[in-house]
């Protein structure tokens, strides 16, 4: 991780300033090492190829209490197996043509924004948002994930982007830091309204006053009422979601203004927001 992304980082659970400890330094590199919370005093490791794991603590632990991070780590681990599936699949593939441009054109990037791409993957948007702006800061809370996504922008020479490992409802990123937000295809994954709703807090509290912010979900629309489920699980025990226009709303006011809600992508609502804290 670059030393810089000291100044963005903050610990997902009292929201406090970190440290580096222990730390192996290799230019404006930190190779290795863990960050210490001066707040709370939680840690979280540097992982080998550098990327801050900045979990909440009832996600770093081995047997959550609560059933939310229960779901999650089960999540956590299914995203780590499929890493290399993921950006296989042909419909995600063709849909990404589409999603991708609009994503970018609804967020109104611009060349000196600092961008959070809220769950990243391993990458299949990143590398397109990178090029818009400044600098990005791509998060997800598979590690495995996050690591291919690093390869990649290495490959392509990408270097405007921070990864670390976390998680959307318990962000670990300093208050007011984005100039704007992007979340496609995650929202609906979390695994309850509880923690759908904090993610959205989150989004809100961590971009600054009139941030645009682009949030896009699973579409319950009238061939899922025929064929399909609104909720369930997908292979893996990955949960998910299906949100109608006015449920999909009423989520993203938790946090945000809602500008338009956009129903033109064929199983996606895309949430045009603004932060008007």
């Amino acid at each position: 991780m670059k030393k810089g992304f000291l100044d963005i980082l903050r610990c997902p659970d009292c929201k406090g300033t970190l440290s580096v400890t222990d730390d192996k330094i290799d230019g404006d590199e930190i190779v290795s090492g863990k960050l210490v919370c001066q707040g709370c005093q939680g840690t979280f490791p540097i992982s080998e190829m550098g990327v801050p794991q900045m979990l909440p603590a009832a996600l770093q632990s081995e047997t959550p209490q609560d059933e939310d991070f229960q779901r999650k780590k089960i999540e956590m681990a299914t995203r780590d197996e499929q890493v290399t599936v993921y950006d296989k699949l042909p419909l995600l593939l063709a849909f990404g043509r589409i999603e991708i441009p609009l994503s970018i054109k609804y967020a109104q990037l611009r060349p000196t924004d600092t961008l959070l791409e809220g769950g990243c993957g391993n990458g299949r948007m990143t590398q397109e948002f990178a090029r818009c702006v400044k600098r990005l800061v791509a998060l997800d809370f598979s590690l495995a994930s996050i690591h291919m996504n690093l390869e990649r922008l290495k490959s392509a020479g990408v270097t405007n982007v921070d990864l670390v490992q976390g998680d959307l409802s318990h962000l670990p990123m300093a208050t007011d830091a984005f100039d704007r937000v992007v979340s496609c295809q995650v929202i609906e994954h979390l695994p309850s309204h509880d923690s759908r709703a904090k993610a959205i807090k989150e989004f809100s509290r961590v971009s600054k006053t009139g941030s645009k912010v682009v949030v896009t979900g699973y579409k319950y629309n009238l061939y899922e009422r025929i064929f399909g489920t609104k909720q369930g699980e997908h292979p893996g025990k990955i949960p998910f979601f299906r949100f109608t226009k006015k449920e999909f709303k009423d989520l993203m006011e938790e946090g945000l203004k809602v500008e338009a809600i956009d129903g033109r992508l064929i199983y996606t609502w895309v949430a045009r927001s603004q932060n008007a804290k």
